[in-house]
């Protein structure tokens, strides 16, 4: 497989009860890299903290890449995402050095999930409670665990998995950026088959519409992955649109 004709999409979307849009999603498909980012955060703190997250994470990710003489997409094996996580950390400070200069900034962060689809291994960055999913064979799998109160509960055996959603302050970030200055994302390392189609979103939509749902909604939409990403938008707000929906697909070519 190589990684140039991996195909690439996102959007985001204010959904319906929100007077701003918190949520950050962006995709360089020449770097075979997508990042998305919600903030938190009151006033405007929120909007800025997922900007930095992505724009930052990005920048630093391709200055060290261009350092190293390359584009990033033919990375592999552990060095996509080492680079990836030291991009992170940095986005971390930057954000943290924001907080701590402005007071109006008190309890600004971020989610972030950054993932690098390369040829022989996808590396993913995360930290919050945004999401990857991964679909193969017409199974949607959820492979990142969300750093929240509710699931942490849930781990220690305190509540079932059916009260994850329902747990009084369950949403509880446990890690974001900006919190610290030290971060313990979660990375990973997926290995990549042919046709794999990879879902990255914030909770405005993993909240919103149920796995069985994602999964109908993104193979009915196959053959065009930017009417899939309009159609699980449009399926989020259906269903109430609580809250800002941001959604990136990057898809492995079938041969």
């Amino acid at each position: 497989m190589s990684t140039s004709s991996i195909e690439l999409v996102c959007g985001t979307d204010i959904g319906l009860l929100r007077s701003r849009n918190e949520d950050n999603v962006a995709i360089w498909p020449e770097h075979s890299l997508a990042i998305l980012a919600d903030g938190i955060g009151g006033n405007n703190a929120g909007q800025l903290a997922s900007k930095v997250a992505v724009d930052a994470t990005y920048e630093n990710w391709i200055n060290t890449v261009a350092n190293m003489g390359g584009t990033g997409s033919g990375f592999s094996g552990s060095v996509s995402g080492d680079l990836l996580m030291v991009a992170v950390s940095i986005a971390n400070h930057q954000i943290h050095d924001l907080v701590k200069a402005e007071a109006d900034l008190d309890g600004m962060g971020s989610t972030i999930i950054a993932c690098h689809f390369g040829d022989d291994a996808v590396h993913v960055v995360h930290l919050g409670d945004s999401r990857l999913y991964q679909l193969r064979d017409g199974i949607l799998t959820q492979m990142t665990v969300d750093h929240t109160f509710a699931q942490r509960s849930y781990e220690l055996g305190e509540i079932k998995e059916t009260e994850i959603n329902t747990y009084p302050g369950g949403n509880f970030l446990l890690k974001s950026l900006g919190a610290d200055l030290a971060i313990e994302p979660d990375v990973l390392e997926i290995q990549p088959q042919q046709s794999d189609l990879y879902l990255l979103c914030s909770d405005g939509l993993s909240d919103m519409v149920e796995p069985n749902e994602m999964t109908t909604t993104l193979t009915e939409n196959s053959t065009n992955l930017e009417t899939a990403v309009q159609a699980l938008i449009d399926q989020a707000n259906a269903n109430g649109g609580r809250d800002n929906i941001a959604i990136a697909l990057a898809r492995y070519p079938s041969a």
